[in-house]
């Protein structure tokens, strides 16, 4: 499995600051709201709290045979950049509103899983809205990720560069790529570890 990587505006690529974890919970919102959810109550939410649609979005996602509903959140969702702070507090804000509804029910598989991601990705639960408790910072993914004592040497000797941080974890099949990948994320100064 290749890293969350998301486009920045020179359209290099940058890594989540959390993993990933947001970008999972958005698709996990998705696949929440296609569980229990119609068009209508989808389009109800996201136009109440504001959103923008993007109608192409949608077709491209039922081209893709997701779903009608996860097609039409993807339609809202994606007209947001979740690396702005703004736009993240609005999916966080449509999240909340959902999540209240729903409730605890434990039926509800992806509403667990994006509990344990959003925790993931710094936010608490409340009992009525996603809380952020804390952000990944540079030294805390560094230090997440710390090399071993003699490889910790090696790397004063031979600093990595300034660049973000990637990990790559991959299936073996995906070898040739994940290497290939790594090797252009070194050569735009990402420092890379690959598993």
């Amino acid at each position: 499995m290749l890293p969350v990587l998301l486009p920045t505006v020179e359209g290099v690529v940058a890594p989540d600051r959390d993993g990933g974890a947001f970008i999972r919970a958005i698709s996990l919102f998705k696949d929440c709201l296609t569980d229990g959810e119609t068009l209508r109550t989808i389009d109800n939410l996201f136009i109440d709290l504001g959103f923008d649609f993007d109608a192409g979005v949608e077709q491209r996602e039922n081209e893709r045979a997701v779903g009608q509903r996860r097609a039409r959140a993807a339609g809202y969702l994606e007209t947001l950049d979740a690396r702005l702070p703004d736009d993240r507090s609005r999916i966080v804000d449509a999240m909340s509103t959902k999540v209240t509804e729903w409730g605890d029910d434990p039926k509800w598989e992806h509403l667990a899983r994006l509990h344990r991601v959003m925790k993931t990705a710094g936010y608490e639960w409340t009992d009525t809205e996603f809380l952020l408790v804390s952000t990944p910072t540079e030294d805390s993914m560094r230090a997440a990720s710390a090399p071993p004592l003699a490889a910790a040497t090696e790397a004063r000797e031979h600093p990595a560069p300034i660049g973000p941080a990637v990990f790559i974890s991959y299936a073996h099949e995906d070898d040739t790529v994940a290497h290939a990948l790594a090797a252009a994320l070194r050569a735009r100064d990402c420092r890379v570890w690959i598993d």
